[in-house]
């Protein structure tokens, strides 16, 4: 949908009114919405206009919560158009991964609004959590358990919005890797004392992401003759995913398997491995978990988005839904 404008004729040059205001008792206050009359009928013929500049790192930052409070003070139902700025060297990350977003325009926005969004900085969604090694017992050996998703960078909640990213990121939170499934080792038969080798899976590196997601730890061992936990992987951070760690007793050929890799930008998990070694009598393996999937890069709830630049890689990495 079109927003109306105003124009005036300054000079013998049309001009676009931006804003407008009206006099009430001596002082210039700003109007919300401008009609004027035509044919006996009021016609809506300017709406207000809010202009924003991010220069500081945000973190989960709601378009709407800022509009409504201090020093905007918007009713929440009429009109608008923003103009978003964020500057160079500025991050707008997220909290938490999964569908909350780094940069949220908020829900129950008017049909209508438009937001003019140029960003120079780095919109990017928080790296999904790395799946736990499996642990492992005499007789048991689990898999690995499963990557968490990436968050969403850029949520648009319906809002129509145009989009200018030629010197600037919006990146989905990478997936979380999987965990390395477990091996549960038994002693051969007719061997005397039977023994139990428990060997724990290898934790899962974290995705890439803002706030340093999460590592899988590694999987535990217990009850055994000899028990093996895996070791954690590594957290994911803003500038790449985490790696995934060893399971127990690597590097011999009967072992746990290691966890899986963290996510690029917007991209999914590595699966983790399944557990190493040929099964023997009274021996277990337990399987890799899968990788989480990687967040979107813009998620646009039905809106209309157009991209003046950047609307591609490597500017925009992560699904546009």
């Amino acid at each position: 949908m079109a927003n109306p404008q105003t124009f005036v004729k300054d000079g013998g040059v049309w001009r676009a009114i931006l804003e407008a205001s009206v006099k009430d008792g001596g002082v210039w206050r700003d109007t919300f919405e401008t009609f004027v009359k035509d044919g006996g009928v009021w016609r809506l013929v300017a709406i207000p206009v809010f202009s924003i500049t991010i220069t500081a790192n945000q973190t989960n930052y709601n378009l709407r919560t800022v509009l409504l409070g201090a020093p905007h003070f918007w009713d929440g139902t009429t009109i608008v158009l923003v103009e978003l700025t964020i500057n160079a060297g500025v991050t707008i990350g997220s909290a938490t991964a999964g569908a909350t977003a780094a940069l949220d325009f908020g829900a129950g926005n008017p049909a209508g609004m438009l937001v003019i969004l140029v960003n120079n900085g780095r919109i990017q969604g928080r790296g999904g959590a790395g799946g736990g090694g499996g642990s492992a017992q005499p007789h048991v050996a689990n898999n690995g358990g499963v990557g968490g998703l990436g968050g969403t960078a850029l949520r648009m909640r319906g809002t129509e919005a145009t989009v200018t990213n030629g010197s600037g990121e919006i990146f989905g939170g990478g997936g979380g890797g999987g965990g390395g499934g477990a091996w549960s080792e038994h002693s051969d038969p007719g061997e005397e004392p039977i023994s139990h080798h428990p060997r724990g899976g290898g934790g899962a590196g974290g995705g890439r992401g803002t706030n340093n997601s999460s590592a899988g730890g590694g999987g535990s061992a217990s009850g055994g003759d000899t028990n093996q936990p895996g070791s954690s992987g590594a957290a994911g951070g803003s500038g790449g995913p985490g790696g995934g760690g060893n399971g127990g007793n690597f590097p011999l050929d009967k072992r746990g398997g290691k966890g899986g890799t963290g996510g690029a930008a917007g991209g999914g998990g590595a699966t983790g491995q399944t557990a190493v070694g040929t099964l023997g009598t009274g021996d277990f393996k337990g399987t890799g978990g899968g990788g989480g999937g990687g967040g979107n890069a813009v998620t646009k709830d039905g809106a209309t988005l157009t991209f003046v630049s950047g609307g591609g890689s490597p500017q925009l990495l992560g699904a546009i839904v």
